[in-house]
């Protein structure tokens, strides 16, 4: 049976004048995609089970043929491996069954604490590089279900400024050294663009 890791995740909302000191910081930076955080876990046998993060079955979207592909691809042999991802879904006008994957927190069976946002990051790219297509300057692309967000390492303000297309909610920052652990705190936050419904 597949077991529901919580992710960790950004807990506070930054103001657009705290943007630049974090990229002094040598904190990473990757677009926040208008969708449901999905945790995403990979039995051997390339069964899939999806959760959100609050550790339910997602009770309105399941994976098709083609937005489990990748994924079946990369099922491992010894153990599951759990990814995290933005399932953007039905929340934007035509995009449907897609999966932007930004982490991983379990591999092969292996529970990946102690391990560096930096550490796991290079673990979801050595997976599935040799599947990528095509990029933008935001994520990898598999196929047009099966993104890899891409870590943006500075202009962070200009990048802020720039949120124009509808799937763009904002910004997560992260600190590349920072450790998974059972209660993963102050390690990323978050940047929301304007709406007439949000702002600072």
């Amino acid at each position: 049976m597949a077991i529901f890791m919580k992710p960790p995740r950004p807990e506070n909302a930054i103001p657009f004048d705290s943007i630049s000191g974090l990229e002094d910081r040598n904190w990473w930076c990757q677009l926040k995609k208008n969708g449901t955080c999905s945790i995403i876990i990979v039995s051997p046998d390339g069964t899939l089970t999806a959760y959100n993060r609050h550790g339910e079955i997602h009770k309105a979207w399941q994976f098709t043929d083609e937005s489990a592909k990748f994924f079946r691809k990369v099922a491992q042999p010894d153990g599951d491996t759990t990814f995290v991802a933005e399932l953007i879904n039905n929340k934007v006008r035509d995009m449907r069954d897609i999966n932007y994957i930004h982490d991983i927190l379990r591999d092969n069976g292996k529970v990946l604490y102690g391990k560096s946002y930096a550490k796991r990051y290079e673990r979801v790219r050595s997976i599935f590089d040799s599947y990528v297509t095509d990029e933008t300057d935001d994520y990898y692309i598999l196929d047009g279900h099966t993104w890899v967000a891409k870590n943006i390492t500075s202009g962070f303000a200009e990048r802020a400024k720039n949120l124009d297309k509808p799937e763009d909610e904002g910004l997560v920052f992260k600190n590349p050294q920072s450790v998974f652990g059972p209660s993963s705190k102050g390690w990323a936050v978050k940047y929301r663009k304007p709406t007439k419904n949000f702002g600072f």
